[in-house]
């Protein structure tokens, strides 16, 4: 899971060692070695063995890593160091034991046996070092005093929605469409005497945290807000905010499709997604792919401070605010990406295995569900920008008939399949972006048919398994709703994760 990677898995340092031998005087197609017993081979083979017993002292585990696989879409690998072609006339001494390398004669015939035992041990300690990420994935534990500041709520917005009436698809891993619209709202058509919908409007400062609540007290969705007194997140989100903006000119968004006007449903911005999913259209989960130059983008994004902790930050207010439903995560994602090592993760400090930034320059969203996603599944959502948060940019929560002012800086989690949500207009000259995290609703049905597609899964059941697994089905949105947390139970221990 690194941009590049020697998979002989030669450590830098005796790769340098290795070249060094080398007589640099070069033809067209060759180098001549300076010693003509000098076997490349030999040396690979063995330099493998010595790392088997050490398989990850090179595996230096960033925030970020590459979030797009190996796509031909992906950017090029850097060239090779200078250090590589250094001054063959003072080579450093190899530090390898030559006593207890073949020699070039014996080793020549079996160059092909060593190839493949090299190649078997660098397989194996790919897997090794995937099984020990992924170990960890989703590992967060809610500190005391960090639980004391998130799980801290200034008041609770209390609603009449009967969360479990919503409606989901049959199998309950994926939500329903709904209606949708194209029209954007201001302020005043949504709240005010003059207003046809009577919505209420939640002012926030976009600080402290405030659960919303179903009729049953279930916590249905979060305005998080930002780390307490951290005077360094305003600073590092604002710079976040213009690296979208100088980025978006690189980017090729989406080209409207055939009868279409916007290619884009939510809005009229564009937007790039990163990470792994799983649709109708994939015969197995896979890591979205991205044209080389959005690519390029969307790496300098997600490695800027500001991604990086926001990412983090969504991520663990949703482990400390919904443990049980953020245990559900880690378990069948840590199980999907221990099966598939292909798949590759934004962040490391995130559970979420999918990320969109929507680069705007006026992110205003239309009313949509993202009936993709998990229906009892959260989704975190930043603002980014520069904007007057009272007068536009608000989050629109249309079951809960609230009006929301969501301040740049700020984050909010919602279940985004089952609850309608947009925007309100913002002004001609104000900017405002997003960033949200999510996961599609396909990974988690993936892992509990072992592995594969509806189909062939229910095809190898008898007649009673099929049954408990229609059973299961019918059970799963129920079973889902007890994943949240009730505003009674945010006041309990955190389990640990």
């Amino acid at each position: 899971m690194r941009w590049v990677r020697i998979h002989a898995i030669v450590t830098f340092e005796r790769y340098v060692q290795v070249f060094s031998l080398i007589n640099h005087t070069e033809t067209r197609d060759h180098v001549t070695p300076a010693n003509l017993a000098f076997d490349f081979d030999t040396l690979v083979a063995a330099s493998v063995e010595c790392e088997v017993a050490h398989p990850y002292v090179d595996d230096h585990h960033q925030p970020f890593d590459n979030p797009f696989g190996d796509s031909d879409l992906s950017s090029a690998p850097p060239s090779p160091p200078p250090l590589l072609i250094s001054n063959p006339s003072t080579p450093p001494p190899l530090s390898l034991d030559s006593s207890a390398l073949p020699t070039a004669s014996t080793a020549r015939p079996n160059k092909r046996k060593r190839r493949a035992k090299a190649k078997s041990h660098a397989n194996r300690k790919r897997k090794r070092g995937v099984a020990k990420e992924v170990a960890e994935y989703g590992a967060y534990d809610v500190r005391p005093h960090v639980r004391e500041s998130i799980l801290h709520p200034s008041e609770s917005i209390h609603t009449d929605l009967r969360t479990a009436n919503i409606p989901v698809c049959e199998a309950g891993f994926v939500a329903q469409a709904g209606a949708s619209s194209q029209k954007t709202y201001t302020l005043d058509e949504l709240v005010g005497a003059r207003s046809k919908f009577k919505f209420n409007l939640v002012k926030w400062d976009g600080r402290e945290s405030k659960p919303i609540a179903d009729a049953k007290g279930r916590v249905i969705a979060l305005l998080a807000g930002r780390p307490p007194v951290d005077p360094t997140w305003d600073e590092d989100i604002s710079d976040a905010a213009s690296l979208i903006e100088s980025s978006r000119p690189r980017c090729k968004f989406a080209k409207p499709k055939k009868g279409k006007k916007n290619p884009n449903r939510r809005g009229k911005f564009g937007a790039l997604a990163a990470g792994v999913s799983f649709s109708g259209g994939q015969e197995m989960p896979g890591n979205l792919t991205n044209d080389e130059r959005n690519v390029e983008v969307l790496a300098e994004l997600f490695a800027h401070r500001g991604f990086q902790r926001m990412a983090g930050f969504g991520s663990a207010v949703f482990a400390a605010w919904l443990p049980k439903l953020y245990c559900y995560y880690k378990d069948n994602l840590a199980t999907l990406f221990t099966q598939d090592p292909t798949l590759e993760r934004n962040f490391l400090n995130s559970v979420f295995p999918a990320a969109t930034v929507n680069f705007g320059p006026r992110t205003i969203c239309y009313k949509h569900k993202d009936f993709a996603n998990l229906p009892f599944g959260w989704c975190t959502i930043t603002a980014l920008g520069s904007f007057d948060p009272t007068r536009g940019g608000h989050i629109i929560l249309w079951e809960c008939h609230l009006v929301v002012e969501f301040p740049p800086s700020a984050t909010i989690l919602l279940p985004s399949s089952v609850i309608a949500h947009s925007n309100t207009s913002i002004g001609l000259e104000e900017r405002r972006y997003s960033f949200i995290q999510y996961a599609a609703g396909g990974l988690f049905q993936w892992v509990s048919y072992g592995f594969q597609k509806k189909d062939p899964f229910m095809e190898s059941l008898s007649p009673e398994e099929a049954l408990a697994v229609h059973k299961e089905n019918a059970e799963r949105w129920k079973l889902g709703l007890s994943l949240f947390s009730t505003l009674d139970e945010i006041k309990q221990p955190v389990p640990a994760m």
